[in-house]
């Protein structure tokens, strides 16, 4: 939580984004680290907690070294390079089974717990992770779907419900709409499917919206009027069309709502560029950006419907075999790293720096250590932080477990407890140890 010291507004997050910028930071060094943090996350967009816990420990362990700070930063960057080449090669990639529902859950439920604004118990955790992996695998390109899987999944956010109401609708859900239930009841279907035309620019008489046509204007007549002509004409053919819904990327004038209720067509308004691309995809619809339409550009739904969750008015459209879904979010609030190749590269090491063992494994000291306590700050004060020797994974395991499987914190492996090494016995910071382990922190 975030707050001034006079009071204001409060910031409630677990996200290092929001964190970093709602603080207002005076100390040149810690500015410092602020602003590479915040680089990292507009290049990365993840991993600030991570980054800043990281720079904070190599800066403050560093302190306490007999060695030269040039000589740090130059081991610091090299040791950078061997661990991303390692945990980038192939013999550090883990083979996932994606056609596996308990394995995606697994993995998926790793990223979400680790979420403590989402106050998510075992069970809600289970099946929210359930419904996620659920959308993924429903929605993914292939034949007969188009697009990547953000083209096919709209996400509304509804604050107030708890998650376990979080819930997948086969069609799209439009908030803040509520028609006329008589308008939706005779609104006009042919053949049991409902047309409808989706028109991008301004209904209410704009000319900036149309600067492409020339229209003659008469003195009596302004050009507003004379536009609304051509959109009462426009709403005639959409009529010859037995169009039943016309959905309006921007406003349409009173007038012509009156109108269209009239010919039995409902007029649904302000979706934004954003829905517009959704209602396309569900449709079939091609979209106006003139008043002038013909059959091939109307789209179909098999049904609208007038839905209401949490005291909010939803419109629901939907479509048999629909392409795209809504997947609704619901909430009571708003709001890797493997064995350093070190020991087979210190004699280049030594030559290449000119400094001794013992600095670089001073240095080496500082990284291991660093990246062991920052595994530790996500174990909680009802867990044990462990590892085991044949995975290397992390392990959080509560503490009342003594025997049976437990899973490690990815979702991967499953182990015999009595398998794990606890966490504080792993003597990673001394490479030179024979028995040195490697250890996977999932952060």
């Amino acid at each position: 939580m975030v707050q001034n010291s006079v009071g204001g507004h409060l910031t409630m997050t677990s996200t290092s984004t929001r964190l970093l910028q709602s603080l207002s930071v005076s100390k040149p060094v810690i500015r410092l680290i602020v602003t590479a943090v915040q680089g990292h996350l507009q290049h990365f967009s993840d991993g600030g907690h991570f980054v800043s816990m990281l720079t904070v420990l190599l800066s403050t362990k560093s302190m306490n070294l007999n060695v030269s700070n040039s000589y740090l930063t130059e081991l610091y960057d090299r040791f950078l390079t061997i661990i991303v080449e390692d945990i980038t090669a192939d013999s550090s990639k883990i083979n996932i089974d994606i056609s596996s529902l308990k394995q995606m859950t697994n993995f998926v439920k790793t990223i979400i717990g680790r979420k403590p604004l989402c106050k998510l118990n075992p069970y809600d955790l289970d099946n929210f992770s359930k419904l996620l992996v659920q959308v993924f695998a429903s929605y993914l390109p292939c034949e007969g779907r188009s697009g990547s899987w953000e083209e096919n999944i709209y996400i509304i956010p509804v604050e107030g419900l708890p998650v376990s109401n979080s819930e997948l609708y086969q069609g799209l859900l439009l908030q803040g709409y509520q028609l006329p239930q008589t308008a939706m009841n005779n609104v006009r279907k042919v053949n049991n499917q409902i047309p409808v035309a989706v028109v991008t620019v301004s209904m209410t008489g704009d000319t900036e919206e149309i600067m492409d046509a020339e229209y003659e204007i008469f003195n009596d007549l302004s050009e507003e009027k004379t536009v609304l002509s051509r959109i009462m004409k426009f709403c005639d053919r959409c009529a010859e069309l037995n169009v039943g819904v016309i959905f309006c990327q921007k406003v349409i004038h009173p007038s012509v709502k009156s109108y269209l209720y009239k010919q039995n067509i409902l007029p649904v308004e302000r979706l934004g560029s954003q829905m517009i691309p959704f209602i396309l995809k569900l449709t079939g619809a091609q979209s106006l950006r003139s008043f002038t339409v013909s059959l091939s550009d109307i789209g179909h739904l098999d049904s609208i419907e007038h839905q209401t969750i949490n005291k909010k008015s939803y419109l629901f459209l939907k479509k048999q075999e629909s392409p795209v879904a809504t997947l609704m979010l619901t909430s009571d609030h708003e709001e890797s790293v493997q064995e350093l190749k070190v020991l087979s590269e210190m004699p280049s090491l030594v030559e290449e720096f000119y400094c001794t063992k013992s600095a670089i494994l001073s240095a080496l000291d500082v990284v291991c250590k660093s990246l062991q306590n920052i595994a530790k700050t996500v174990v909680k004060d009802s867990e044990e932080g462990k590892t085991d020797c044949t995975y290397h994974h992390f392990w959080r395991v509560p503490k009342e477990v003594e025997e049976g499987e437990v899973i490690c914190s990815c979702g991967i492996y499953c182990l015999e407890n009595t398998e794990l090494v606890d966490l504080d016995n792993v003597d990673i910071g001394n490479p030179v140890n024979k028995n040195y382990k490697k250890i996977t922190t999932v952060l």
